[in-house]
């Protein structure tokens, strides 16, 4: 059963200007809860306060404009949150991207700014906020993953490379705070409706059985996947797999071989290369 949160708990979500940290950011207001939101999009930031607001015109709603992929950017927003006296009772860490291709093919800066967004800045809003939530023995951190990390991918191997590390830092960080009354949860979404595909590279076709078309098709609402999140950090639970197939491929993985699986993807991939 999730309690009934205070009007004085406070929820910081980055990437929180569309997709499913748009989607929680709206789940956590409606529970009654102060938003601090960080993105790189002012506009998105400023679309999410106009809406929030008129729903709950008294409710406190900061929004932070910020390039998360900055190798100070937790830094910064730390010192923001201790300068505004700002404490957070629950960090989500939302944002990240990923890219599709051939390792080597893709481009350098865009993948080095994907490694630092969903590895570094993730781990450092963990160590900075999560050391003031070690004081008060008390808060939640909701990071996301996602189900690609549960097995090596081809065409994929960067960014599964990076869901592959917060999958398992959520796990082992969640074993250390357990004792300081501290919560640490991973959600696992599979594909979603958001601009997250056409992100990484992955083109809708209009294609019948088309790589792109299948893969879009089975994308999951944003907004499930948001409601899954939120029931999940409350709830303390340590694992978060949103959606029947999801949880279908979690189980599956674990009884065909990661060589296997390899030789399938890669073949699937370069199949939606070649037509897409």
């Amino acid at each position: 059963m999730i309690s009934t949160p205070s009007h004085h708990k406070t929820v910081l979500v980055t990437g929180g200007g569309n997709g499913i940290g748009r989607e929680l950011c709206r789940c956590f207001h409606k529970e009654g809860y102060s938003l601090v939101v960080v993105s790189l999009v002012m506009v998105e930031l400023e679309s999410l306060s106009d809406e929030l607001k008129h729903v709950s015109p008294g409710q406190k709603i900061v929004i932070v404009q910020k390039d998360l992929s900055d190798t100070d950017a937790a830094e910064s927003i730390f010192t923001f949150c201790e300068k505004e006296q700002i404490d957070v009772d629950i960090l989500v860490n939302n944002v990240g991207y990923g890219l599709i291709g051939r390792h080597l093919d893709l481009d350098l800066a865009r993948m080095k700014q994907m490694v630092i967004l969903n590895i570094m800045t993730m781990t450092l809003m963990c160590h900075l906020f999560g050391r003031k939530m070690r004081e008060r023995r008390s808060g939640y951190i909701l990071n996301v993953a996602s189900t690609i990390s549960f097995q090596p991918l081809p065409f994929w191997a960067a960014y599964a490379g990076t869901k592959a590390y917060v999958s398992s830092f959520t796990q082992a960080f969640a074993r250390e705070m357990k004792e300081f009354g501290v919560s640490v949860t991973c959600l696992y979404p599979g594909t979603t409706a958001t601009r997250f595909l056409e992100t990484a590279g992955l083109v809708k076709s209009s294609k019948r059985w088309s790589v792109g078309s299948l893969i879009h098709g089975a994308a999951m609402d944003a907004q499930k996947v948001a409601r899954a999140g939120y029931r999940g950090v409350l709830k303390k639970r340590l694992r978060v797999i949103p959606g029947i197939s999801n949880r279908l491929h979690f189980y599956f993985i674990h009884w065909v071989p990661n060589r296997l699986i390899s030789v399938v993807v890669h073949g699937f991939m370069k199949r939606y290369r070649r037509t897409a």
